[in-house]
């Protein structure tokens, strides 16, 4: 027994401590500890242990000491937990989550290297790091107001869902002059995740007063946010509007409890998502970070604008900026200076119009729920190889960078009637995506592009134009997703002969061609999550792999004692889920 080296007890209701003998195992490393519910204090560990996990030991509510060779600590839903002891010297991981009651942390080990606290709703402060700690993730604890400086050797910073986490630059304090946006730029569009959103944006709502003094619009959200009304965006809309302005009144004019978000001079990531951060908070604590590689801002529903170009140009590292959810901003400020920025996300910014302002060394543009201007890509884009638009206002005309290395296009979700240009003389196009495009100009399209290697679509008209066209270059991949017609059908087409691989993705058809011989090459056919498919149509021979997922009807006849078995039984790779 003494040379056992991993030990775990599951599920032991009726353990209440462990016995004084378990320092008798001197080579046990690992320790670990799950669902045992009238455990309620440990006070003897293996004096060599050097991992320990902890987890739905929902009784505990005393640790008396941590083994002094411990490197490795993971303590999780234990809800009668408040306090812990000291850490031990070596430990050099830590990962505290779901211990409700826990209410302070005692000083950390220096060693400490990565720290993780989640979901510990009484924490209220974190008053020091050790120097050595180079990750740091904090999420999901409401009561949290208070953070210690952060050390200088900090490479990656993680804050999401601290709602009572306010980051405000001294001298905006008792100023609040952006209030000037007019709520009917809000919420002009239907966005995924909308009830997520808003059940972060309560929480925020509730600490700063919002929930007591706009109490009918507090409601309006809070029904929409559980589930239990539907989503009108235009009283959606009013009442945010309503709680975000009192909300700003709070941490301006009467709020005395803010932190300063100083970063540590070596950081690469960070992540702040759905906290309190002022525009002055940002700007200051982006100044010099020349070593910042990934910069990722969502929900941060109190900033309007991204610092000015003399601030940005010094993220002289800076590859990867992602916006999402920041309804308020309304100006990405000195963008187009970010010397060598080569991914850009733009989600659900309202309030602003997406223009040029993208700088040069952009290579992959990927926008969702926003306005875009008609010069969007005026600029110098010359190494621009991927635009992705999603369920954007768009203009009358789209043109896309002349000088660009262009190989993916997506343009999914617009309602707006529009044309695309400048896209004639581009022999390297790999990828075409038109989805749910139902005034887009088809006429554009078969008059700037020449053809690529995928195309997606959803539009059975326009696939038979582009397909017929012989000034377009067939494509080797088919994929028609989400169409929404009850018969999807194939105009004779010598082009049909070059298509190796067809898919079917998320279509609401029921019915399919009898044949698809005039694909004569075709090598591969897919379906995905198509339900309404009766029957399989006929395959050419030249066919080698079929899948099917999600399918339920299409899956019942393709069994071996299915009606369509017959049809795919000489396949080589059958994938049936």
């Amino acid at each position: 027994m003494k040379y056992i080296r991993d030990v775990r007890f599951f599920n032991c209701n009726a353990l209440t401590d462990l016995p004084q003998s378990f320092h008798q195992f001197r080579h046990c490393s690992q320790f670990v500890l799950k669902n045992l519910g009238a455990l309620r204090a440990l006070s003897t560990f293996p004096e060599n242990l050097t991992r320990l996990k902890i987890s739905k030991c929902r009784a505990l509510n005393a640790l008396s000491i941590f083994p002094k060779n411990l490197t490795r600590l993971k303590i999780s839903k234990c809800g009668a937990l408040r306090a812990l002891p000291t850490f031990p010297e070596n430990l050099t991981r830590l990962k505290i989550s779901k211990c409700g009651a826990l209410r302070e942390l005692s000083t950390f080990p220096e060693n400490l290297t990565r720290l993780k606290i989640s979901k510990c709703r009484a924490l209220r402060a974190l008053s020091t790091f050790p120097e050595n700690l180079t990750r740091l993730k904090i999420s999901k604890c409401g009561a949290l107001r208070e953070l210690s400086t952060f050390p200088e050797n900090l490479a990656m910073l993680s804050i999401v869902s601290c709602s009572s986490l306010i980051f405000v630059y001294e001298n905006e304090l008792q100023v609040n002059e952006n209030q000037s946006i007019k709520e009917n730029r809000f919420l002009q569009w239907r966005v995924d995740g909308l009830k997520e959103v808003l059940d972060d944006e309560l929480k925020s709502f509730e600490r700063t007063g919002s929930k007591v003094n706009c109490a009918k619009q507090f409601s309006i959200i809070e029904s929409i946010a559980r589930g239990n009304a539907p989503e009108h965006l235009k009283n959606v809309n009013r009442a945010w509007w309503s709680c975000h302005q009192q909300r700003m009144d709070f941490i301006f004019r009467c709020n005395t409890r803010t932190n300063k978000l100083k970063l540590p001079t070596r950081l690469r990531i960070l992540d702040l998502a759905y906290c309190c951060v002022s525009d002055g908070a940002l700007l200051n604590c982006l100044i010099g970070m020349v070593t910042l590689d990934e910069l990722y801002l969502t929900g941060i529903m109190t900033i309007t604008t991204l610092p000015p170009a003399q601030v940005l140009k010094s993220l002289t590292s800076l590859l990867v900026l992602e916006i999402t959810n920041c309804w308020y901003l309304s100006s990405l400020g000195g963008l187009h200076a970010l010397p060598l920025l080569q991914s850009f996300l733009l989600d659900s910014s309202w309030c602003l119009e997406m223009d040029s302002n993208l700088p040069p060394t952009l290579q992959s543009l990927t926008i969702k729920s926003c306005k875009v201007t008609r010069d969007i890509f005026n600029g110098n884009l010359r190494y621009l190889k991927r635009v992705a638009i999603y369920n954007c206002l768009l203009p009358r005309s789209l043109s896309f960078p002349p000088l660009s290395l262009l190989k993916e296009v997506m343009l999914i979700n617009s309602r707006s009637h529009f044309s695309i240009h400048g896209l004639e003389s581009r022999p390297h196009i790999s990828s075409l995506t038109l989805v749910h495009l139902p005034y887009l100009d088809v006429e554009s399209v078969l008059q700037s592009w020449q053809g690529c290697k995928t195309l997606w679509i959803s539009n059975l008209e326009m696939m038979n134009k582009l397909l017929s066209s012989q000034n377009f270059d067939p494509p080797s991949f088919l994929g028609i997703e989400q169409c929404d017609e009850e018969e999807i059908s194939f105009e004779e087409s010598n082009h049909l002969r070059s298509i190796k691989t067809l898919v079917f993705y998320k279509c609401k058809s029921k019915n399919l061609p009898i044949t698809l011989s005039g694909f004569s090459t075709l090598e591969a056919i897919h379906f995905k999550y198509c339900p309404e498919i009766s029957r399989l149509p006929e395959l050419p021979g030249s066919v080698k792999k079929i899948s099917i997922k999600g399918c339920p009807v299409l899956r019942e006849r393709c069994l071996p004692n299915g009606s369509d078995w017959n049809k795919i039984q000489h396949i080589q790779y059958r994938d049936i889920e």
